[in-house]
């Protein structure tokens, strides 16, 4: 019996962790920093420092919290192999005033206040002269604690001032969107930190006086915006911060400093920023349906020959929560840089004694969004001592088992593999961890079918955002790589056999297999599993950054979202099975790929614990495998013979149709029964039968298609077929009660001989000859009725 279980949001940081990130970055929390820069080749030319608010806080300077600054300046004539021991700047001490969210104030030359107060009436200006030149180290401290860095205190080995990347007489602001301070602003000699770049106009004149000075932005609030139960932004015709909306291009960094704010349909708040960081005591929510974008910038700063910037997600103690719901999923694409955790409220389904019916899907297949996300377990179902979070082992026989979870401690998931969950009441599953950035992701995946294992594996979207799995997906999105052409074609990790290059799903009623061949727009939202099939012992798979698309280019939706597209050289139709309301549909398509035979990754089997109603096999040289999807030639499509297998129950109503079809208006699609001898145009209207017996496997049912007319005296197929699948110790065959007398089996070694021979009745459709006896190796197999002969090559094994 399920029990009704409760949900709990687990702790997004332990405290080892926050002092840990408090350690190595101070100045997050205490968010003071060097927003732009000024050194020029005169004494008497400007020489100055912006500092800016970015804590969300009104920050208060004065004899017991004063901001500080320290420098040290390189020995050796700019070149030495150390730096003097940092040293406080008494005059360029602040301890009289206050900096609002938001707000900068300037400390520098006498000669600047002009130009900054032209800027900014309302900015601090404190008046020092300098000496620092572009190779001396600045350090930023408030009430003791060092809240940013410019330049290192020992000497990378290179003189800094001379070289392309010097600070010195030049003018260097923030870049648009950095939120933080950074300890390491010289990081090589090619390049400076991608925290800043060059004003592109020369602060300084061309000769020694004062005039042609051009202090662009000093005293203006970089473009960083943030949110403290209200937005603070520079509103540049006032000269002041405003606490209204923004409106946000796309290129803003946003801090949130404390409050909560959402991102979604019913918010005025945009979905895109260069950076966004959330503080401890604030909260990020992202709606259902809804994206978060972070992105790098398009164009490379000025100072930079190499780096990129923004794109960063930081979360310093704050909560991030996304959200779904049943039709509905949340999406964070990330391109920088992550820091901290988030909490994905992932929607799963509820399990009962009824599931799964189309009122009660019952289990979902499902993986975490966020890396090795951990969960509580005891906000899923259970039964007895069991929580409904079940691992998939494929290392056991019979295609794989489930394993029971008994724990009710914190399930700490893996990163891309799935698990079959269930809730007494649906809901959502509350996942804590890191998120992935716009990076590729590769899982583990193996074929135990040497050691009596299987060689399915369930694997699962890593990333918090939606991928394309389908061309189709990939061309109608902004994805820049399907996830099947990559692992199925380009790497080729999938596949146990060619009938395997696919993945299969669970719909709630049964699995659905896709391939290369599969029409509309495929995709996996957050957390979504399914199955796929590893082509040898170990490989990895790939989950490529390629594959991240936004739901703005495919429309917010379910789990694997349609959206069919029709073209002049591709037709499908669905052939569907039902009987008691449970049944399934083959699928059979035609486009350039397609043959008669086996087209990897075009022809793909049914999945083993699937409904399999109905199933088609290949049209020639068809080793007994049964089709979920099979691919054709278009060219040949006005004249096929498809052999199909139906597996039915007696005394209840089988009903075969066309549950879907895109081919042309004047093709017509008959559907035979040799056995009654009818045939049935499934265009106009269903075959419906109560069958007297069982029904199973193939040889009774038939697909023709025609651009003509046909009728039953005109078509009378047989099918005579044979074939030893791997593994196995008996030769199957199959179409005996469409023989129009016994069938006669007669079996040959290599060398001629005749091992084998029996006779075979009529009144049975399949059977099966047992072959332990025999040696392994080549045989020749003939069978022989009245009316038909068949001789085949068996290789047994």
């Amino acid at each position: 019996m399920f029990l009704q279980s409760h949900e709990l949001y687990l702790i997004l940081m332990n405290l080892f962790y926050r002092f840990f990130i408090f350690f190595l970055f101070p100045f997050f929390l205490n968010g003071q920093i060097i927003s732009q820069y000024v050194e020029t080749n005169s004494g008497s030319q400007p020489k100055g420092i912006e500092i800016y608010n970015n804590t969300g806080s009104t920050l208060t300077f004065d004899a017991t919290t004063p901001l500080e600054f320290y420098y040290a300046s390189a020995t050796g004539n700019n070149a030495g192999a150390a730096y003097s021991t940092p040293s406080i700047i008494n005059n360029a001490t602040i301890s009289d005033t206050t900096l609002a969210p938001g707000e900068v104030l300037v400390i520098g030359s006498s000669n600047m206040g002009t130009y900054v107060s032209a800027n900014n009436p309302n900015c601090y200006f404190k008046s020092y002269n300098w000496s620092f030149n572009g190779d001396d180290q600045i350090t930023v401290k408030h009430g003791g604690v060092t809240t940013d860095t410019f330049g290192l205190t020992t000497d990378p080995g290179y003189n800094i001032s001379h070289t392309s990347v010097s600070s010195a007489n030049d003018n260097i602001q923030l870049l648009p969107g950095i939120l933080i301070g950074d300890t390491d602003y010289w990081e090589a000699k090619s390049v400076i930190s991608d925290r800043f770049e060059k004003v592109a106009d020369n602060p300084y004149g061309t000769g020694n006086d004062n005039s042609g000075y051009i202090l662009t932005g000093f005293g203006i609030p970089p473009a960083n915006y943030i949110y403290n139960a209200s937005w603070n932004s520079w509103d540049s015709t006032n000269h002041q911060t405003v606490n209204t909306l923004p409106s946000f291009t796309g290129n803003e960094s946003i801090l949130i400093a404390s409050g909560s704010i959402s991102i979604g349909s019913s918010t005025s708040v945009s979905s895109t920023f260069r950076n966004v960081q959330i503080n401890s005591g604030a909260t990020l929510t992202i709606d259902p349906g809804a994206d978060l974008i972070i992105s790098v910038a398009s164009t490379t700063p000025t100072i930079s020959t190499s780096k990129t910037w923004g794109g960063d997600f930081i979360n310093n103690g704050g909560a991030v929560v996304m959200n779904s719901d049943a039709t509905n999923f949340s999406s964070l694409i990330i391109e920088g840089d992550v820091t901290g955790n988030i909490t994905y409220n992932r929607w799963v389904n509820n399990v009962s004694n009824s599931s799964p019916s189309n009122d009660n899907p019952g289990w979902d297949l499902v993986g975490s969004p966020v890396l090795n996300g951990t969960l509580d377990p005891t906000t899923l179902a259970t039964s007895d001592s069991n929580y409904a979070i079940l691992p998939f082992d494929n290392s056991s026989s019979s295609n794989g088992s489930w394993t029971n979870t008994t724990s009710n401690a914190t399930f700490t998931t893996t990163t891309g593999v799935g698990y079959a969950m269930a809730k007494s009441t649906a809901g959502t599953v509350s996942f804590t961890g890191a998120p992935s950035n716009y990076g590729n992701i590769d899982v583990a995946i193996t074929n135990n079918t040497s050691v009596s294992g299987t060689h399915w594996n369930l694997v699962a979207n890593p990333f918090p955002a939606f991928i394309a799995l389908n061309g189709n997906a990939k061309t109608n999105s902004s994805a820049t790589s399907a996830f099947l052409w990559y692992n199925a074609d380009n790497v080729d990790v999938l596949g146990h056999t060619g009938f395997e290059e696919g993945l299969w799903y669970w719909d709630g009623t049964d699995y659905i297999t896709k391939n290369n061949s599969s029409s509309g727009d495929l995709y996996a939202v957050p957390g979504q599993a399914f199955f796929i099939s590893a082509e040898s012992a170990t490989g990895n798979l790939s989950f490529r950054s390629g594959n991240i698309t936004t739901q703005a280019s495919i429309g917010s939706g379910d789990d694997f979202i349609p959206n069919d597209q029709f073209d002049d050289d591709k037709a499908e139709i669905h052939i569907s099975a039902m009987q008691n309301l449970v049944g399934n549909s083959t699928e059979i398509y035609f486009n350039e790929f397609g043959s008669d035979g086996l087209n990897e990754g075009y022809d793909t089997r049914s999945f083993p614990s699937s409904v399999n109603r109905i199933y088609s096999r290949l049209v020639e040289n068809d080793p007994g495998v049964n089709l979920a999807i099979q691919t054709l030639s278009f060219d040949e499509m006005w004249d096929k013979t498809i052999p199909i297998g139906i597996n039915a129950n007696n005394g209840e109503e089988l009903t075969i149709g066309i549950s879907y079809r895109t081919t042309p208006a004047d093709l017509k699609v008959y559907l035979e029964d040799t056995e009654l001898n009818t045939l049935t145009n499934l265009v106009e209207e269903d075959y419906v039968l109560i069958p007297q017996m069982d029904i199973q496997g193939v040889g009774r049912y038939f697909i023709h298609t025609s651009a003509e007319t046909m009728s039953s005296e005109e078509v009378s197929t047989s099918l005579l077929n044979v074939y030893n699948e791997v593994n196995t110790n008996f030769i199957t065959i199959e179409g005996l009660t469409t023989q129009s007398s016994n069938t006669t089996v007669s079996l040959y070694n290599i060398l001629g001989g005749k091992v084998l021979e029996t006779v075979l009745d009529k009144s049975n459709n399949t059977h099966r000859i047992p072959i332990h006896s025999l040696s392994k190796g080549i045989y020749i197999i003939e069978l022989h009725s009245a009316s038909h002969r068949l001789t085949k090559k068996l290789l047994i094994q």
